[in-house]
């Protein structure tokens, strides 16, 4: 964004609480957003809210590391003269957004994986008990 929320304000409580939701929209919302999918080396941008980005290789993959802060993600940006780093901070207006770490299986898809256990992980057991 170009302008930040005040420091610890989340999305969906800045509009909320704003005397001018749509003026306080239109500042979030004064960005781009990018859901890219690797392929090979190279991440592919899918979907943007700029849809001109869409099938572009995405330019920001590298140089990310950890930061104090325990919410936010640093990336160097050295080949940016007067940029020594952008900070990024997933903020969502969805309340109560969770991200799964796994996705849900079928009961009939989890049999079948079960049954067919000897012939799709047996032989990939075997060869991690070799090199262990």
């Amino acid at each position: 964004r170009r302008d930040e929320l005040p420091e610890g304000t989340r999305a969906q409580d800045y509009v909320r609480t704003s005397a001018d939701p749509v003026a306080a929209l239109e500042q979030l919302f004064d960005c781009t957003v990018d859901y890219a999918v690797r392929s090979g080396a190279d991440w592919i941008i899918k979907s943007s809210t700029d849809p001109r980005r869409e099938g572009l290789k995405a330019a920001w993959t590298s140089g990310f590391c950890k930061s104090s802060a325990g919410n936010v993600v640093s990336q160097c940006l050295d080949a940016i003269p007067g940029t020594k780093s952008r900070q990024w901070k997933i903020d969502s207006l969805e309340a109560n957004c969770a991200f799964p770490l796994s996705t849900p299986v079928a009961p009939e898809r989890l049999a079948w994986l079960t049954a067919e256990d000897d012939t799709l992980f047996a032989p990939l057991k075997h060869s991690l008990d070799e090199t262990a």
